[in-house]
């Protein structure tokens, strides 16, 4: 099941399955109880021993292991013996309890689900989400930096990292995991991505729109709340709102907040495309915008609240939300309204639920899924030809998930060694598969190497080299590549931080009229031309 605005969506089984590549996981299943616990002589023995099976839980759940050395259904298993040893060692977490989720919220099935005391797929997926997001902020600048300046380089990470799909192209519901393995989504799916990186960080994050539900192709900007100021960002284009300053400088490095925008209404006609088409949202849609919070449900689930409180101390990680006031800890909405004047905490929308699309006509979602699964077995090559089973199977390809390994290290920034395994990939496009049948796999699989390899370079700063492997890219899949479209808007970053405007410019021309990024990619023309020609004071 996938959470909907009030109601389930149930996905099926063929679209879960289409998944189970990427996830790790086999189709959900209920979580079983735990075994009684036997507990050994001493108190401290008995600490140790139940906080080892957590231990072995998070293991099998990080992201470099889920999917390749472990699933996420058996991983649930250990959790709930651990939860199952906790109760049966009376160390159950004292003191505060957890508040219920307020009615109004959640539907009462979805509230239900997250009250059950047995932890389930789900919250094997939002753990992995946590920590993968947690791992993704560690990365990207540091402690130490301009917090605005770390927010504006991970916001400008998953733009990267996150290529647009084409408007028209249908896709069964992901989650966060997959669609950064995947590197492909919606503007939504950079905006969930950018919100969970944040809340590790402790930083709460909304979506503006217009009132009433929200509807990804309706007008709408994320807000992110640092020093009770609401800082702003267009994930349908891939920039921050600009400041003032914007005709001075090729790359945003700050963002506008909510206050300026209101004040200055003139710096969002740099972002209008065309003369005749303004921005949007407007000053006008701005001042009247629902805020709706961006937070995981599964955050607002007792089960992680305990988890959280009997986390080792070398794997601390933010995995619960109070959804209403925890001891002396205003809840999420009471944080967000304080950054909104005027608005109250029960004025502000619940989450925006990442994973939940509606179906599409089942002909439509065939199609889908058989795109995804292409796209899924790229990331297990190269196959190896295995004896083992039935004598009736013979010999069969079996995956080594090279590449789904290689992929996981480049997400969380080891780049140099991401990018030595990607080179031994890129053969495979060159190389005779073990079965005929992978070919097609072979040639996406060495692709998704070449491209992956030029956004390591970009994300570790080797620009140069990035712009040269990038141009290479440009020119060797001209026609038909798949992420021309990321590969053109990466080019023409990197040339813009050689200062190389005009190479620029050119690179962004080459935008075909159904690239979901030509709105994005018409404004920085408009941008760069105008820097281009402005007399130097």
């Amino acid at each position: 099941m996938f959470r909907g605005e009030n109601r389930f969506v149930t996905v099926p089984a063929n679209v879960l399955l289409a998944v189970v590549l990427v996830s790790g996981c086999k189709p959900p299943v209920a979580p079983t109880a735990p075994a009684p616990a036997t507990a050994p002589a001493g108190k401290g023995a008995v600490a140790a021993e139940v906080e080892d099976q957590l231990k072995s839980a998070l293991y099998q759940l990080q992201p470099e292991n889920l999917g390749i050395d472990s699933r996420i259904d058996d991983a649930v298993s250990v959790l709930n013996n651990w939860w199952g040893a906790v109760k049966a060692a009376e160390l159950e977490p004292t003191g505060l309890t957890p508040p219920a989720i307020p009615e109004a919220l959640l539907p009462a099935p979805v509230r239900e689900l997250l009250d059950k005391d047995l932890y389930d797929t789900q919250d094997g997926q939002h753990l992995r989400n946590c920590y993968l997001a947690k791992q993704i902020g560690e990365n990207i600048g540091s402690p130490t930096d301009k917090e605005q300046d770390r927010i504006v380089k991970i916001f400008d990470w998953v733009c990267r990292n996150v290529s647009l799909l084409p408007e028209d192209e249908i896709t069964p519901p992901l989650g966060l995991y997959e669609v950064l393995v995947l590197g492909r989504g919606r503007p939504l799916d950079r905006a969930v991505i950018f919100g969970e990186i944040l809340r590790q960080l402790r930083l709460d994050s909304v979506i503006l729109h217009p009132a009433g539900a929200f509807e990804e192709d309706s007008p709408w900007l994320m807000g992110v709340l640092l020093d009770g100021k609401v800082s702003l960002f267009d994930p349908r284009l891939g920039l921050p709102i600009p400041q003032g300053d914007v005709a001075k400088t090729a790359h945003i490095t700050a963002s506008a907040t909510l206050d300026e925008l209101l004040k200055h209404p003139e710096w969002l006609e740099p972002l209008a495309a065309r003369s005749d088409q303004p921005y949007e949202p407007s000053i006008e849609q701005l001042q009247s915008a629902q805020v709706s919070v961006l937070t995981p449900a599964m955050g607002w689930s007792a089960r992680m609240w305990r988890l959280e409180q009997l986390l080792p101390g070398d794997q601390l990680c933010v995995l619960y939300d109070p959804p209403a006031k925890l001891g002396e800890a205003p809840s999420i909405f009471e944080r967000v309204a304080v950054s909104f004047p005027g608005k109250k905490p029960e004025e502000i929308d619940r989450f925006v639920d990442p994973q939940l699309r509606v179906q599409r006509d089942s002909r439509e979602m065939a199609d889908a899924i058989r795109t995804m699964q292409v796209a899924q077995s790229a990331l297990l090559v190269p196959f190896v030809i295995s004896n083992d089973g039935p004598a009736a199977t013979g010999r069969r390809p079996v995956p080594t998930q090279r590449q789904l390994k290689t992929r996981t290290l480049q997400i969380k920034g080891r780049y140099a060694d991401a990018i030595a395994q990607y080179v031994s990939i890129r053969q495979l496009g060159v190389t005779p598969p073990p079965d005929p049948s992978l070919t097609l796999i072979y040639a996406r699989a060495a692709e998704d190497a070449f491209y992956w390899s030029c956004l390591c370079k970009v994300d570790s700063n080797q620009l140069e080299s990035a712009s040269q492997m990038l141009s290479d890219y440009v020119k060797r899949y001209r026609r038909g590549g798949r992420w021309l479209i990321g590969a053109r808007q990466a080019l023409a970053e990197c040339q813009i931080a050689l200062k190389q405007n005009a190479a620029a410019i050119e690179t962004l021309k080459m935008s075909l009229p159904d690239d979901p990024a030509r709105t994005s990619t018409a404004v920085q023309i408009k941008w760069l031309t105008g820097l281009s020609t402005a007399k130097p004071e």
